[in-house]
C-alpha cells in the first residue's frame, strides 16, 4: 500500500462501522516489538502502532503488536504470531 493510500484508509476507518483501535502504542513498545523480532518494522508500521495499536472494523482486524503480553493468546498480537510461527513452522526471521 502506498504512504498516500494508507493515509487514507486511515482516515476512512473511523468511519466504518465496528471501528475499535486499543489506542497508540509507545515507543517503547514498538523497539521492544522489534527486538524480539529481531527486524526492523517500515516507518508505514510504526505510524500505525503509535497511532492505532490495533484496528478492527466490520469485522476485518489488523494486527497490533504487544510485547509484554505473556498470555499465550496470539489473536491481535502480531509480534506473539509470528513468534509462534517462527516456533512451530521452524520459519526464519526473514
Amino acid at each position: 500500500m502506498s504512504y498516500q493510500n494508507f493515509i487514507k484508509a486511515m482516515e476512512l476507518a473511523p468511519k466504518c462501522k465496528f471501528y475499535t483501535t486499543v489506542g497508540g502504542k509507545t515507543e517503547e513498545d514498538i523497539r521492544m516489538s522489534e527486538k524480539m523480532l529481531d527486524i526492523i518494522f517500515s516507518n508505514q508500521c510504526r505510524e500505525f502502532y503509535a497511532k492505532c495499536g490495533y484496528l478492527s472494523f466490520y469485522g476485518n482486524e489488523i494486527f497490533g503488536i504487544n510485547p509484554n503480553d505473556d498470555s499465550g493468546i496470539l489473536e491481535g498480537n502480531s509480534v506473539a504470531y509470528a513468534l509462534n510461527d517462527r516456533k512451530e513452522y521452524n520459519l526464519p526471521k526473514e
